[in-house]
């Protein structure tokens, strides 16, 4: 390849990172389906690069395209892996060579992502269970990480084992991020502790046979909208849509068409929550015994 060729290639490669950087983020909080994109964005195919012009190495991060293997053996401070596509994997990213991740625009499917060390970022990424599958998607980081108009999609996550969740996240910083069709048979869907969600919407999320698909500990909820969310336990235990213990803070969510079933019949909640601690809460056509119940 000749220098000339690989500069082309390299200033198209450019081009293509900064219009991704700056068109997503905007597609994410203008469009009006968000669902409707969700399914554009699983269609789309990893991008192939050819080896010379894979890496583009700019002030504060080393850059790939589209390729997990080359990301994950590459020494430096902060690597940014951009438009990738990754089926069935296990990602422990503690074994990764770089000190800090930011994953741009890709796509997880029946996938599952550790880590206890790193500090991770999440911007414009899909994530996503395909044929029922009951194990595979899941997240499970405690060190500092943020997502940013990400989305979660068609979640199954069964499992009976204490403290494991589909989405378990400490330390973490949500922004506008979607959660759609998502389900926890046995555990619960989300969990975050010493975090903050701002702005995000969960659509059609269940929880059956525990007592509620969120759950959060010392965290902020701010600003999040919750449609058509189900809990239905078999058990005799008080059940929510969201559980907020040790000072979290629930404020400016708006819940709409929940509803939570127990075999006790009494307790049957949206909002359970350790401390009077939220306000500006509304409820609209929830089906339950009682919206908020302090413990």
């Amino acid at each position: 390849m000749s220098e000339q060729t690989l500069n082309e290639q390299i200033s198209s490669l450019k081009n293509v990172i900064t219009k991704l950087r700056n068109d997503a983020p905007s597609l994410f909080e203008n469009i009006e389906d968000p669902e409707a994109y969700f399914e554009q964005l699983v269609d789309v195919e990893q991008i192939n690069c050819t080896e010379g012009s894979s890496c583009l190495f700019q002030m504060d991060e080393t850059t790939v395209l589209g390729d997990f293997a080359q990301a994950e053996t590459i020494e430096t401070d902060h690597i940014s892996l951009v438009y990738a596509k990754v089926e069935n994997m296990n990602l422990v990213l503690d074994t990764w060579k770089a000190g800090k991740i930011t994953f741009r625009y890709c796509i997880f499917e029946n996938s599952a992502i550790e880590s206890s060390e790193k500090e991770i970022a999440f911007i414009g990424c899909v994530f996503y269970g395909k044929d029922a599958d009951t194990r595979n998607t899941r997240l499970l980081l405690t060190n500092k990480n943020t997502l940013t108009n990400c989305a979660f999609k068609n979640i199954a996550f069964k499992s009976n084992k204490k403290n494991e969740h589909a989405l378990s996240l400490s330390m973490s910083k949500i922004i506008r991020c979607l959660f759609a069709d998502c389900k926890a048979i046995g555990t619960v869907l989300l969990y975050l502790k010493n975090s903050s969600i701002t702005d995000s919407k969960f659509i059609r999320c269940r929880c059956d046979d525990r007592n509620f698909p969120i759950s959060v500990n010392k965290t902020s909820v701010d600003h999040c909208n919750f449609f058509d969310c189900e809990t239905d336990n078999n058990y005799d235990y008080p059940v929510s849509i969201l559980n907020a213990d040790a000072s979290s803070k629930i404020t400016f969510c708006r819940f709409e068409r929940c509803e939570t079933k127990s075999r006790c019949g009494w307790g049957e909640y949206i909002l359970t929550l350790d401390t009077k601690n939220e306000h500006n809460n509304t409820f609209h056509d929830c089906l339950c015994r009682t919206e908020i119940y302090t413990r």
